[in-house]
């Protein structure tokens, strides 16, 4: 899932890109980090993108729409 602001400005395969590295970041980095540094971010076009985790699923957005 995406915000309907953050689909917008990147689309589908940009959204793909982020989801991509994100799975990359879950297997391979998120277990060393500390509690309170686990929330993947990434810049797309100049802007920090955040991929929020929860019970139901994910969801790609910029951190003002949180």
């Amino acid at each position: 899932m995406a915000t309907t602001k953050i689909y917008e400005a990147l689309g589908r395969n940009q959204l793909l890109d982020i989801f991509r590295s994100f799975t990359f970041w879950k297997d391979q980095e998120e277990q060393h980090l500390p509690e309170e540094k686990r929330l993947f971010h990434t810049m797309k076009n100049g802007r920090t993108v955040w991929v929020c985790e929860d019970n139901e699923g994910y969801c790609i957005m910029y951190p003002e729409d949180y």
